[in-house]
């Protein structure tokens, strides 16, 4: 009888060796824990951040959460020497961030702003929309500045709101003699010449009464859709995403800011002809911001994936500083004009039976002419538009070109400036643009009218 539960045996011991060697592996990752948690003695992190590191891993949550940075051994690095000095253009400048319930995304936005050449990381002030302990955390870890409001509202009002405080907070109370403001959302990841593209164009905010902003976005910006690091355009709109204005448009504009009852977006409203009154914004062809956020009130993951992960974003470190931008004095409304016409004038007319697009059968454009051209030549597509608001072939020309369709941006008077295959391309509208004057009825595009024509592939 004793030899028959033997083979019961063999079967119960290693199911007994499996809880042990379970029950060991809990308490070896409730150790490391433990020590990760402990502070310095224990982990023996050095230098002068170590306390602040200490402070932050004391966390569980943002111990586990963030596991680079409370690691013992090769933590994540939390203090930076930047290769530059702060830059002297930028000196009075604050860098506001827009926070809130996302301290990950918050760790990647500073990270990235304090590589960025240039920074001056005492400018920068985190605002936090609410109580959120673990956002404020992230931002004591890097040493930045940061303070919390009550939050006003719900939805898209909340978050309007939250721009207002901020932005009568840092600019009334923490900076009162800045004549500037850079703005962030915790989002985004900025390129390594983001100072130095400021600080070239800031001077604009002051002697141009025509300006409302400057932004790091180029809304078309996609990787297939742009070339050159120095150009920068001037546009009708707001793309926000990174961007900048002055005191005066600030002050402008709180008085008679959106109230919480309003459920409108506020980047909506900035764009709307009551506040910009016909000024207009500078953007690069390059992004220098990147939209990384998949977690938001108006972006989720299906969104990020059509419209953001594609998107350019200038990466080339070791040519910042030697970046000649567009000069200031090309940028002014009548010498912008002068040049835009001429660029135009000059471009090859790309004709309709070049673009083959249809319903089904979305993809990165390509042109067999531009690839058999010299890369300086430009070129132009006209397409039809009666009036600034008809705009149903320019969305499908967008769709099919693959860069922003969901609504009109990032042009001047009737002209959208992108690249396609490293060669400069324009997109006229005809009649509507005055661009377009040259324009014969046989080089005007026809597009397919079942192609979608604005907010069609995407759906919240």
């Amino acid at each position: 009888m004793a030899l028959r539960t033997v083979p019961k045996l063999l079967l119960v011991i290693p199911a007994a060796a499996g809880f042990y060697l379970f029950v060991v592996w809990l308490l070896s990752r409730k150790l490391g824990t433990l020590e990760r948690n402990s502070g310095p003695e224990k982990c023996s992190w050095t230098g002068e951040d170590a306390l602040r590191r200490a402070q932050f891993c004391k966390s569980e949550h943002l111990s586990e959460l963030f596991r680079n940075v409370c690691a013992c051994k090769n933590p994540m690095a939390i203090t930076y020497e930047n290769p530059v000095e702060p830059l002297q253009g930028l000196v009075n400048t604050p860098i506001l961030i827009i926070a809130a319930d996302r301290p990950k995304y918050l760790l990647r936005c500073i990270y990235h702003l304090l590589l960025a050449h240039g920074v001056n990381e005492e400018n920068i002030v985190v605002s936090i929309d609410g109580s959120y302990s673990e956002t404020e955390a992230v931002a004591t870890l890097f040493g930045i500045r940061s303070f919390q409001s009550k939050s006003e509202g719900t939805k898209s009002a909340r978050v309007s709101r939250h721009y207002r405080r901020a932005l009568e907070h840092v600019m009334n109370v923490l900076y009162p003699e800045a004549p500037n403001i850079i703005i962030l959302e915790d989002d985004l990841q900025v390129a390594p010449d983001f100072f130095y593209y400021f600080e070239h164009l800031m001077p604009l905010l002051e002697n141009d009464e025509d300006l409302y902003c400057i932004s790091a976005w180029n809304d078309h910006g996609m990787e297939h859709a742009v070339f050159s690091p120095e150009n920068v355009y001037r546009i009708e709109g707001m793309p926000g995403l990174g961007w900048a204005t002055s005191r005066k448009i600030i002050n402008e504009l709180l008085p008679k800011w959106l109230p919480k009852e309003r459920f409108t977006d506020w980047d909506i409203w900035m764009r709307q002809p009551a506040q910009r009154r016909g000024r207009q914004c500078l953007i690069p062809d390059i992004s220098r911001t990147f939209h990384f956020g998949e977690d938001g009130l108006n972006v989720n993951s299906k969104m990020q994936g059509l419209y953001f992960r594609n998107h350019a974003i200038f990466k080339e470190a070791e040519k910042v500083g030697r970046i000649e931008y567009t000069p200031l004095e090309n940028l002014s409304v009548d010498k912008n004009e002068e040049i835009l016409r001429a660029m135009i004038d000059s471009s090859e007319v790309l004709p309709p039976s070049e673009l083959k697009c249809a319903p089904g059968t979305k993809k990165v454009p390509y042109f067999e002419r531009l690839s058999k051209s010299n890369r300086s030549t430009s070129f132009k597509i006209y397409f039809k538009q009666d009036s600034k608001n008809d705009l149903d072939d320019y969305l499908r020309l967008c769709w099919c070109l693959n860069i922003w369709d969901l609504d009109s941006r990032a042009n001047y008077k009737g002209v959208t400036r992108i690249h396609l295959q490293e060669h400069p391309v324009f997109l006229v509208g005809h009649p509507y643009s005055e661009f377009s004057h040259d324009a014969k009825p046989n080089e005007v595009i026809a597009i397919n009218q079942e192609i979608p024509a604005g907010n069609r592939r995407y759906k919240h």
